[in-house]
């Protein structure tokens, strides 16, 4: 590198030394052509010659008398000119530059200058004042005369001066020249010196860079992993040893063949010679210089392989070369297929777990129902004492049974991911005494005397799924008096300070038997129970607190315990406290399930049940409310029943076999059969949120909970009895607001409003009116009862969508157009769709003005 400096060094001196003499050349040249060129005969004739111009016009002035004065003039004016033109080229001419810096000169040509300047108006003048003047020019220029002659003697002077520096100048720029010339001389000797040293050392670094790139080369075969060098035409320039490992070509084999044809599959070969020629054209890269990329490779007898790759261009003799390093990975890829296959399979164990705890529940709850059902209907006949307390007994026991299943349910929904929580306003401390009260008689019971103690005062509200709380605070007070007998259990209730922010405690202390230390991280995990000493006394399937860690959990908290074995136990849960105002206390005007049944006509009841003992309960209970029963032992035979019967409701259970709940009520609603338009309530061991939003988009109004109770009955039958679906299509029906002169049902919007937020609530609003505006849209008017099956389809979607928002009214249009597109009314229809618009427009101002 030193070297290769002084090089450069030594150059740009010969350049520079170069350009020196090149400009004192141009110098010396400009010299000798100034010296070839010396005006000292013009500067030594015209010098002398301005007093031959002035004694010239002297002899004018002096002979103006002799001639005629006009011609007298004319002479005067003419060498007066000639010598003002005299004096000009001396005092402007460039061959007098030399002269003119000398002062003496510069003072006489002054003097010059001023006498013409003076003389101009006399000579301009009128011949007769001019010749008026002679005499006086005479005399001033006899005065001029010593000036000039003083002005000859120091220009030749002052020339001669000039020309003894030119030739001194000249003379340094010889000698400059010279020197330069002999320093040039030096300085390229030493450079060829340098060169040929220089030589000597490129020889040694080329023979160590050979053995470099002998010692590469050694390493590229060598490789564990294939290393493919490609030219730019795409021809392959070297392949190692793993390579041919790799594709089975040897490495004179693989020389020189394209590498698109040697180790890429066909179907891949075009995108590869496309991305060629654009990197070559344009420079841009696809897999070039981006690191590791998985990609299908190609053996010499044409199997395929996966290969990892990773692609470097350089630059080489001839142009860009590619590098390609290349692993094989299928081992690599079965290990991870292999994983990901036991991943599935724990994931599918896991929700096959979940299913089957779900299925079990619902199940289960089958046979209960027709054992709850039967112990109700016992209970209210005339039995005895002994008989009633059997009854009760029976029905104790199929209601811990229930709460069992009920845990179970709850951990299928956890582990499904469908656990939906609610925002609900309520006041902790109060929750926290009805809990306690009605836990008060099983304490009682054994013995134990039960308490709030609250550290949150009861005007303080917060927001969380109240349910779900009252869930978990139930587990622990029920868990609490379980495992305490004659003692005390005391529940509390706080505000407390975390680092995530305030949250409210809910504690539950108990002089029970206490946990043993090695057990405390045991008593959240499923179906445990801690203490098998109590475990004849105490009911329980140990799913309890592990709901209740679950429920904590999803709800933002955590829960936890503190116990001393034979002392007692302190369970504790927390969660976050979003501080919410009291809600508005509405004025309960529920009336009593005997009221209720005072108000309701018999009625003719479609019971659609494929399971006899429920059935046979649901029938008495029927029955003994007063009302007429039919019987349908599956899907298929209460579509029949319906089709040739009006009934005034129809109870459909959702799971059958021959046909389900879910089809036969489709069919009903689909069908020209008397009780098309009659209320169906379905009835379900268990069902998600999501499961009954699609009970009533097909055409449920309801849906009961299984195991049914008489309570439950009567009040179905005072909500849906007698208000059979608005389907016929009345004349009257169009454009009729709901009894309160609005579109919407407030309270069912307020309902939405609290479940999903109001962010959220208006996200859902705008995808309704998103589907309103493009629905009316695209609404066709039909001609021809072909048409109809599309109108049906769109107005269906609609109405479902309106209903979840409570727009009534807008529900109502659409379903009786719905209807008259089921009737292939096309004139009933044209008239529905043409008032959707104005039903829309005053449905969507009210929901906005609610919003607002």
């Amino acid at each position: 590198m030193a070297r290769w400096l002084a090089i450069t060094v030594l150059l740009g001196l010969l350049l520079s030394g170069a350009a020196v003499l090149a400009v004192l050349g141009s110098q010396v040249n400009d010299e000798l052509r100034a010296l070839r060129t010396a005006s000292s005969d013009n500067i030594e004739w015209n010098l002398p010659q301005l007093e031959v111009d002035l004694l010239n016009l002297q002899l004018a002035l002096e002979q103006s008398g002799d001639t005629d004065p006009v011609a007298s003039a004319a002479a005067i004016r003419h060498k007066f000119d000639l010598f003002y033109s005299r004096v000009q080229s001396v005092t402007e001419g460039e061959t007098f530059n030399t002269v003119r810096d000398d002062s003496n000169v510069a003072d006489r040509l002054d003097d010059v200058r001023t006498f013409l300047d003076e003389k101009i108006p006399v000579i301009d003048a009128p011949d007769a004042v001019l010749l008026a003047r002679t005499d006086d020019l005479i005399a001033e220029a006899s005065l001029l005369r010593t000036t000039l002659r003083q002005l000859a003697v120091y220009g030749v002077s002052a020339f001669a001066q000039q020309s003894t520096l030119q030739r001194e100048k000249l003379s340094a720029l010889l000698t400059r020249t010279s020197t330069m010339l002999v320093s040039m001389i030096i300085a390229l000797a030493a450079v060829l010196a340098i060169l040929f040293r220089q030589f000597g050392v490129s020889e040694r670094e080329g023979q160590k860079r050979k053995l470099t790139n002998m010692r590469l080369r050694a390493v590229i075969r060598t490789s564990l992993d294939a290393i493919i060098v490609v030219d730019n035409r795409g021809l392959i320039i070297d392949f190692n040893g793993a390579a041919t490992e790799i594709f089975g070509y040897t490495h004179e084999e693989a020389i020189g063949l394209p590498v698109a044809d040697a180790i890429i599959p066909e179907r891949f070969r075009n995108a590869h010679s496309l991305g060629l020629t654009r990197f070559i054209r344009t420079g841009e890269k696809t897999i070039l210089d981006t690191g590791l990329v998985v990609l299908q490779g190609m053996r010499k007898d044409g199997s395929e392989l996966p290969v990892e790759m990773s692609v470097a261009s350089a630059e080489g003799p001839h142009g860009t070369i590619f590098v390609a390093f290349v692993r094989e990975i299928t081992e690599r890829l079965r290990v991870q297929e292999e994983l990901t296959a036991a991943r599935d399979d724990a994931l599918a164990a896991d929700k096959a777990k979940s299913t089957f705890l779900a299925v079990m529940s619902h199940e289960m709850r089958t046979p209960l129902n027709g054992i709850m059902g039967t112990l109700e209907l016992l209970a209210n006949t005339d039995i005895d004492k002994k008989q009633r307390a059997y009854v009760q007994a029976a029905q104790t026991s199929g209601s811990f049974l229930m709460r069992h299943i009920n845990d179970v349910l709850d951990i299928s929904k956890v582990h499904a991911s469908k656990l939906q929580l609610t925002n609900d306003v309520f006041s902790p401390a109060t929750l926290a005494d009805e809990v306690v009260d009605a836990n008060r008689a099983n304490a009682s019971a054994r013995g134990n005397e039960i308490r709030v103690e609250a550290g949150l005062d009861h005007s303080v509200y917060m927001v969380a799924d109240r349910f779900r709380v009252s869930q978990t605070l139930l587990n622990l007070v029920g868990n609490a008096i379980k495992f305490t007998s004659n003692g005390s259990v005391q529940v509390g209730v706080q505000e407390i300070a975390t680092e995530d922010g305030p949250m409210v405690e809910f504690r539950v202390n108990d002089t029970g038997i206490g946990i043993a230390s090695d057990k405390l991280g045991e008593v959240f995990d499923d179906f445990v129970t801690i203490d098998t000493s109590y475990s004849r006394r105490s009911d329980g399937t140990g799913l309890g607190l592990g709901i209740s860690k679950r429920m904590a959990t999803a709800m933002g908290g955590s829960i936890g315990v503190e116990s001393d074995f034979g002392s007692g136990s302190s369970f504790w849960f927390r969660i976050p406290l979003v501080r919410g105002e009291k809600p508005e206390e509405k004025p309960d005007s529920q009336p009593d399930t005997d009221s209720v049944y005072e108000h309701i006509a018999p009625l003719s009841v479609l019971l659609v049940e494929d399971n006899a003992i429920n059935s046979f309960v649901a029938r008495e209970m029927l029955v003994g409310l007063g009302h007429e029963v039919t019987e349908a032992g599956n899907g298929l035979m209460g579509v029949e029943a319906a089709e040739n019967q009006h009934f005034d409701i129809i109870l459909m259970d959702i799971s059958m076999p021959v046909m389900d709940g879910v089809t036969a009520t489709i069919k009903i609603r689909e069908s020209s059969g008397q009780s098309r338009d009659t209320p169906i309530v379905g009835l379900t061991a268990h069902a998600l949120p999501e499961e009954m939003a699609r009970f009533r988009e097909i055409g449920m109004q309801d849906c009961m909970i299984k195991p049914i109770t008489i309570a439950c009955v009567t009040e179905m039958l005072a909500n849906h009895a007698n208000t059979p679906i608005p389907i016929e299509g009345e004349d009257d029906a169009w454009g009729e607001e709901s009894d309160d002169g609005t579109y919407i049902n407030s309270e069912t919007c307020g309902e939405l409003i609290e479940l999903l937020g109001e962010q959220r609530f208006r996200a859902a609003f705008a995808n309704l009116t998103d589907e309103a505006v493009r629905t009316l849209q695209s609404i066709p008017r039909p001609t021809v009862e072909s048409d109809l099956p599309e109108v049906q389809g769109e107005v269906h979607k609609l109405a479902g969508a309106a209903a979840t928002f409570g727009a009534t009214v807008m529900q109502q249009h659409l379903s009786i157009v719905e209807a008259a597109c089921k009737r292939q009314d096309v004139q009933a229809v044209n008239e529905g769709v043409g008032d959707l618009d104005t039903v829309w427009k005053m449905t969507r101002e009210e929901l906005e003005a609610l919003l607002e």
